[in-house]
């Protein structure tokens, strides 16, 4: 199972909907481990400057090994991006691993 998660600064105003909004933020993709006990993995880190993200939408792809997924964002300022995320990120050992943030 993959989470992806639209974090911002504590200094950032979360609820500015008005206007076009700038600064540091992260999206994040977890792997959450269904197992007799649950717990989640931080997989990869996709910092931004739009300040924070308006929508989240994350599309799996079953067509191909190589990729994951698409994950679909609309930033604070005004912003669409479109990430393509690689089977690879998911696989491996991930507690032993150093995670990659673009």
């Amino acid at each position: 199972e993959v989470l992806a998660v639209g974090v911002h600064g504590r200094g950032q105003a979360s609820t500015c909907v008005e206007q076009r909004v700038r600064g540091v933020a992260c999206l994040q993709l977890w792997q959450i481990h269904v197992t007799s006990e649950l717990r989640s993995t931080l997989q990869l880190g996709l910092v931004h400057d739009g300040a924070c993200a308006r929508s989240v939408e994350w599309l799996p792809s079953a067509r191909t090994k190589q990729r994951l997924g698409l994950l679909i964002v609309v930033l604070g300022d005004g912003e669409l991006r479109m990430y393509s995320i690689a089977q690879a990120v998911f696989s491996g050992d991930s507690d032993e691993e150093v995670k990659p943030f673009f």
